[in-house]
């Protein structure tokens, strides 16, 4: 969904841990990383080019363990590329906040040529990135080409090949900090899409985030999730998170808007960048 930035991408909400998310400052602060990462941890993936991915679809939970210590879910994304390389990427993110209403879902469509649209389908708002603005956009771009048997991952990290749900992934382990390890599965033949994940504490193996694979298809998706809003209203990215804000009752605060503001520069300065085409 990453806008789909640098490739260290980290997980926009897996990092931070129930108490964090009581905060309406940081509700804010979380509305934009939300809005600016998808939610996948391409932290070593390098740009390279390989042959057409196949079109698919696929279904992911996200589970945090709360403070009841149980695992819960706290965002539910769905993610879908076509035949012609353009991708779909929907987060229902924030499920476990305490706020005074739930953020709708944002969608995101990106296009091969890294023209990008975010999308608030219950709202009829939408915000566009011309081509070369979003490096999110780029960063998508990229990696659904990237089709090496290891994806570009650093070799050190890879431990196994693992069958998921009839896929053939690669399973990656690294440390997040002296205490927590993560374990990740990417799909080569998916453009590397990250299919599950596991956050656990190295003392005892406890699991503090999980990322589960609920349904994946292979073949062309519905197209409906590639639907750019020709009637919904044209706004900038400040105004479009404004609006996310004010569904569950907040305004912008000051960094936030400072935030905003920048991705609405961001969206009207292209910069010169080079993709690699597919062949």
């Amino acid at each position: 969904m990453s806008t789909f930035k640098r490739l260290e991408v980290k997980h926009q909400m897996n990092l931070f841990s129930w108490l964090w998310r009581n905060y309406v400052s940081f509700a804010t602060a979380l509305l934009i990383a939300i809005l600016g990462f998808k939610g996948t941890a391409w932290f070593n993936i390098h740009q390279v080019r390989g042959a057409d991915a196949q079109p698919f679809y696929l279904e992911r939970a996200s589970y945090e363990r709360d403070q009841r210590d149980v695992l819960t879910m706290y965002s539910h994304t769905w993610f879908a590329r076509s035949t012609d390389g353009r991708t779909a990427f929907i987060e229902d993110a924030g499920l476990t906040t305490h706020l005074p209403g739930k953020f709708p879902p944002t969608r995101k469509v990106t296009m091969p040529d890294t023209t990008s649209v975010w999308l608030l389908d219950n709202l009829g708002l939408k915000t566009s990135w011309p081509a070369n603005t979003s490096r999110e956009a780029e960063t998508e771009v990229s990696v659904m080409r990237n089709h090496k048997p290891d994806c570009g991952i650093e070799q050190s990290v890879i431990t196994a090949r693992d069958q998921v749900a009839g896929q053939m992934t690669i399973r990656t382990v690294r440390d997040i900090d002296t205490v927590r390890e993560v374990t990740e599965w990417y799909a080569p033949e998916l453009g590397c899409q990250l299919l599950q994940s596991v956050t656990i504490l190295k003392a005892d193996g406890k699991v503090l985030l999980e990322g589960r694979l609920m349904k994946v298809e292979v073949g062309e998706p519905d197209g409906r999730l590639f639907d750019l809003g020709s009637a919904y209203s044209e706004v900038t990215a400040t105004e479009f998170i404004a609006s996310r804000l004010k569904t569950v009752g907040l305004e912008m605060d000051d960094e936030t808007r400072r935030r905003a503001a920048r991705l609405d520069r961001e969206r009207s300065m292209p910069r010169r960048v080079t993709v690699p085409k597919e062949r």
